[in-house]
């Protein structure tokens, strides 16, 4: 404890504007006596009238004591949070101080009770969990620039209450092994009792080290409606940035979100709705995605961020499931080299500019899909990849984006099932090899090109659609190359082949129209595919 003086402030108007002492300080009841700085214990402590009423006031130091402590009294604190705790009434505010606080070996949180963590206010726990609300019945008001660690082998931290503010300085979830399923460093939740008008605001830092596996997170939304500023880090070795854990989460996230060995965010169930601005980047990425949202069934994910990594999107076909993504995504690599974004099923709106050095789109599987691009997608380096790779029965794809730099080479586009929609303006980039390199590989199911194609690979034989099998619509479609006309190449090559159940309605080349083979035009009196060497 310090040493306090004994400070009397008396008269009408007496101000004082900087005390330094060490004894105690009082004012007069009918002063108007008013402290700029307090220095000792009550640092930082302002605007402090004498007629200040501090009844229902707790205050912590590392210097105070427990056993002398005065609720109502800053010259008496207490030494620890827990203490203070245990002393306090609904209503009351526990105020602690700067300094490190060794001691608490256990929830520090009490259901009614407001808190207040002055900078520098440092708590840790050696296996504990210092935070772990319950489901509160009262809002919750924890509030300041504190800072929490714990290396507790479990989840670490966790809060459930109908609304309020939870706000720190940092989380640190150090670990000391290898953590199990859905131990996170944060878990924030409403009670099932929670009016649905009402919201739980988190803000803070967040960090996850040591341990970890791919079942635990930084942060866990749980049930209700929840709010979260601030940034998540998992540097473990191995665990999510953000997990949902609950289909009635209903969140919206502000942050940045990096996991060094895991998914920046994910979940594997149905949720209500996910809200999602800021950066989300995992650091493996040949093994993890930026964001992986499965489980079969998403309601609503709308996210607006700079993504770095791949996306995985299996949200269910059933009813309008899916994601709105907009923002930058880079993309180096992604798991078994697939695809900057990985189509499964559901109902999707794609509004990104993509960057990747591999394929960009990819779709598999049997489930139903329905997607539609209105961004920017660019392969980056030459020769690596390629737009659209479809195996989908199930999935269509829209195309209504942009192309990217007509310096770097892309490779030729495969359709093999389902239905890729061409709506918009594409241009394919290209160089001087190789030779017989089309825009698309058609060999099943339908590609449907409803505007202009441009390419730009000046080597013999590479033309637009080098067509094996599946069907193929062109309605008012101008197939171009960008360098050459005529019989340079064929505009649709169709391999020798048999080809019967498409559709051409008014449609231009300037490239030879087709190659060796029959082609059947289902459409009596549509028009074909006209040449003209004029096109450009």
């Amino acid at each position: 404890m310090p040493n306090w003086k004994k400070v009397i402030v008396s008269g009408s108007n007496a101000v004082l504007n900087h005390i330094t002492a060490s004894g105690n300080v009082s004012g007069s009841a009918i002063s108007t006596a008013s402290f700029g700085t307090y220095l000792g214990d009550g640092s930082q402590l302002t605007g402090l009238s004498a007629g200040t009423d501090l009844t229902q006031s707790l205050f912590v130091s590392p210097s105070g004591d427990n056993s002398t402590a005065v609720v109502g009294d800053i010259t008496k604190p207490f030494q620890t949070i827990l203490s203070a705790t245990a002393s306090a009434n609904i209503g009351d505010t526990i105020i602690v101080y700067p300094g490190t606080y060794l001691d608490e070996t256990g929830n520090i949180v009490k259901d009614g009770v407001n808190y207040y963590f002055y900078p520098g206010a440092f708590v840790s726990s050696s296996n504990s969990k210092i935070i772990d609300t319950g489901d509160l019945t009262y809002p919750i008001n924890f509030r300041g620039n504190g800072t929490f660690e714990t290396n507790i082998d479990d989840s670490a931290f966790s809060i459930s209450a109908p609304k309020g503010v939870f706000e720190f300085n940092l989380l640190h979830h150090k670990g000391v092994g290898s953590l199990g399923s859905e131990k996170d460093t944060l878990e924030i939740s409403q009670p099932t009792s929670a009016p649905n008008a009402e919201i739980l605001e988190v803000k803070g830092s967040i960090i996850t080290s040591d341990g970890g596996n791919n079942g635990s997170a930084t942060l866990g939304i749980g049930y209700g409606n929840t709010k979260f500023d601030g940034s998540i880090v998992n540097s473990g070795s191995s665990g999510n940035a953000i997990e949902i854990r609950n289909l009635s989460a209903d969140t919206q996230i502000n942050a940045y979100a990096f996991a060094r060995n895991g998914n920046a965010l994910n979940s594997d169930i149905r949720a209500t709705c996910i809200q999602f601005n800021g950066h989300l980047e995992t650091g493996d990425q040949s093994t993890y995605h930026a964001i992986n949202l499965g489980g079969n069934h998403i309601e609503g994910a709308i996210i607006h961020a700079e993504i770095i990594g791949a996306i995985y999107l299996n949200s269910g076909d059933t009813s309008n499931t899916g994601v709105v993504i907009s923002g930058f995504q880079r993309c180096t690599n992604s798991p078994s080299s697939l695809g900057a974004v990985d189509i499964r099923r559901g109902r999707h709106l794609l509004n990104q500019k993509i960057q990747a050095t591999e394929n960009i789109f990819y779709s598999t599987g049997t489930s139903t899909s329905h997607t539609i691009f209105n961004g920017q997608a660019q392969i980056t380096n030459d020769n690596s990849g390629k737009l659209f790779d479809f195996n989908n029965p199930n999935g269509v794809f829209i195309y209504n984006g942009a192309s990217g730099d007509a310096n770097t080479r892309a490779n030729s586009n495969t359709i093999s099932a389902g239905t890729l929609i061409i709506d918009s303006y594409l241009e394919h980039y290209g160089s001087n090899y190789p030779t017989n390199t089309d825009v698309f590989d058609l060999s099943g199911g339908t590609l449907e090109i409803n505007n202009k194609i441009k390419h730009h690979q000046i080597t013999t034989g590479s033309g637009i659609v080098n067509m094996t099998g599946g069907y193929l619509k062109l309605n008012g479609a101008q197939l171009i190359h960008g360098d050459h006309t005529g019989s340079y190449a064929y505009a649709i090559n169709l391999n020798s082949g048999t080809h019967s159940g498409s559709i051409l309605n008014n449609s231009f080349t300037n490239l030879t129209p087709f190659g060796p083979g029959s082609f059947t035009n289902e459409i009596v009196g549509g028009g074909t595919l006209f040449y003209s060497d004029k096109l450009y």
